[in-house]
Parts: C-alpha cells; sequence; structure tokens
C-alpha cells in the first residue's frame, strides 16, 4: 500500500520528466565548474533563488533565447541562486560551489575561449575531493567517453573513469564497479544504478533526480551539491559519504546506512529515511521537515540546527544523539 502511494504520488513528476527529456534529448551541453562569464562581463540573465539544477536545467531548454545557466548553491543561508544567460559565454570564473553549464552549439564553441575536451587530465577522484570538484577542464556532454559510458552493460567495471558532464539520461549502469569514477556535473536524470559498489567515486553538483541506487555500496564517495530528489535509494550503503548541501527532496532512503557521513546543510524535505542508520554521522543544518523518521538511529550523530518541523519522529529515535538541545523544531520536549 505505501509503495502504491510513492507511486501515485511520484506518477506526476515521472511523466513530466519522461515527456520533457524525449523533447529536449537531442540538446547537447558543455560545462565547467566556476561562474558563468560573458564577453560583457556577467551579462544578462535571469535570475532565479531556491531552484534545483533540474529546474535550472529544463527551464534552459525550454527558452530558445537561453545560452546556458550558472547554478551555485549555498550553506548559509541555505539557498541556491539559478542564472538563466541571455549572452554567449566566454568561459567561468573560479567560485565556490559553482558550475557554468553552456548548450553545445558551433556559436557556443566559437565564443567559448577554453578548450573543449582538450588533452586528458590526469586527476584521480581522491584528489578531485580534496580539490572539492574544482576543475579548469571544460568537458561535452556526448564526448566518447560518454556515448561508450552510457551504454555500459551490466555487471561491467568502470572504475576510474571521467565521466564529468556526461549525458547519462536514464542510463542504466545496474551492478557495475565504479572505484574511482569522476561524475561530476553528469546529467543523470531516472540512471538506474542498482547494486552499484565502489569507492571514493565523486558525483559533484550530478544531477540525479529520479535515479535508482537500491541496494548500491559506494562508501567514501561526494554527493556534494547534488540533486538527487525523488532518487529510489532503498538500503543504500555510503559509509563516510558526504552529502554537504546535496538536494534530497521526497528521497527513498528507508533501511540505509550512513555511517559517519557528512550531511552538512542538506535538503531531505520529505525524505523517507525509515530505519536509516545516522551512527556517527554529521547532520548540522540538515532540513528533516516532513520527513518519516521512524525507527532511524542517531547514536554519537550531530544533530546540531537541524530542522525537524513535521518530521515522524521521537525521543525514542534519538537516544545517544549529539547536541539534540541544539535542534530546531521537535515535536516533543527535550529530557
Amino acid at each position: 500500500t505505501k509503495m502504491r502511494l510513492r507511486w501515485l504520488a511520484l506518477a506526476p513528476l515521472c511523466a513530466m520528466l519522461r515527456v520533457h527529456s524525449q523533447g529536449f534529448l537531442a540538446i547537447r551541453w558543455f560545462s565547467t565548474s566556476g561562474g558563468c562569464i560573458a564577453a560583457s562581463g556577467k551579462g544578462a540573465f535571469d535570475e532565479h533563488w531556491d531552484w534545483t539544477i533540474q529546474d535550472c536545467k529544463i527551464q534552459c531548454e525550454m527558452a530558445d533565447w537561453c545560452k546556458g545557466f550558472e547554478f551555485v548553491s549555498f550553506s548559509k543561508p541555505r539557498t541556491t541562486r539559478c542564472e538563466l544567460h541571455k549572452e554567449h559565454l566566454v568561459r567561468a570564473a573560479p567560485e565556490t560551489n559553482t558550475l557554468c553549464i553552456v548548450k553545445d552549439t558551433a556559436a557556443a564553441r566559437q565564443s567559448w575561449r577554453g578548450m573543449i575536451d582538450g588533452g586528458s587530465s590526469s586527476l584521480d577522484a581522491k584528489m578531485n575531493m580534496r580539490r572539492g570538484g574544482v576543475s579548469m577542464y571544460t568537458h561535452s556532454s556526448h564526448r566518447q567517453a560518454c556515448v561508450e559510458a552510457a551504454a555500459t552493460a551490466a555487471s561491467s567495471d568502470i572504475s576510474g573513469l571521467d565521466l564529468r558532464g556526461c549525458q547519462l539520461l536514464e542510463a542504466v549502469m545496474d551492478k557495475v564497479k565504479m572505484d574511482g569514477t569522476i561524475f561530476d556535473r553528469a546529467l543523470m536524470e531516472r540512471a538506474s544504478l542498482l547494486e552499484v559498489s565502489g569507492t571514493y567515486s565523486t558525483f559533484f553538483d550530478t544531477l540525479m533526480a529520479a535515479s535508482y541506487l537500491t541496494k548500491s555500496n559506494l562508501a567514501y564517495s561526494t554527493f556534494a551539491g547534488a540533486d538527487m530528489s525523488g532518487a529510489e535509494a532503498s538500503f543504500f550503503m555510503c559509509t563516510e559519504c558526504v552529502f554537504t548541501r546535496t538536494k534530497m527532496v521526497g528521497t527513498q532512503l528507508n533501511d540505509g546506512s550512513f555511517l559517519g557521513a557528512n550531511f552538512h546543510a542538506a535538503d531531505l524535505t520529505n525524505a523517507n529515511c525509515f530505519k536509516a542508520d545516522f551512527s556517527g554521522a554529521s547532520l548540522r543544518d540538515v532540513l528533516f521537515k516532513g520527513a518519516t523518521l521512524t525507527m532511524a538511529t542517531f547514536v554519537e550523530a550531530d544533530v546540531a540546527g537541524a530542522d525537524f518541523e513535521g518530521a515522524v519522529i521521537t525521543e525514542e529515535e534519538l537516544i545517544g544523539a549529539i547536541n539534540v538541545d541544539k535542534a530546531l523544531n521537535l515535536n516533543f520536549k527535550i529530557g
């Protein structure tokens, strides 16, 4: 019954995304980290706050005048900014937690001053983590590595591949091995990663809305700034993973294990965290609004600043948690 209700709730969103993707699948992109710059400076753009990467991308796809978009996420205040650019873009300026995604056209390539897919980077995933996903390279969404990855057979090994910015919409990568694979800025809406395994992969600012991660194990990986809204991640294991600023609105995290993970400023509004294990995790400033946290475990988890408004949780779940007195909007009194 619960699964049926969830499907009925998500069906309109999934149907909208499917119809949309069929209409705009042909759009190609190139991307890099940093803020978008036009020949005139910041140039002309429409600005929108509190949008997701998905919102930003869809609106740019639908607007002929949109040459590309900049997306940035903030921890304090916890918000996002989307800029839909009206002028051809020439480069990206170094900015923290920011990405620039450009429609890949002949005119766009002529305007862009950086080399696109030029040369190979020796950067490995662990070094990429230390740099926070910041890159001097520009990556196109349909280069050969992306095409090959999209056609990956089940149970293959894609460890160590650089798939930054790849178009992997609805790609099927079930049971794939991915140690140290770099997916930063990849477009992976509704991608299927069932029972994948690996360590130290990076998903900085990756679009993973409505993706499937059930029974996957990606220990020590980072999803900082990624959009995982509506993802199906039941029984997902992610020991010491990084989910800072990650959008996980309505995500299914039930029965998952996130030992020692960092969720600082993540948005888990309406997420299903039934029986999820957050032992030792940093949950500072996390939005748990409307989330289901029944039988979840928070032993030695730091919940300072976490907002539990409307969440389904009792004092029992928070036994052993740290800084419970500094959590917000709990529906019971501490002690």
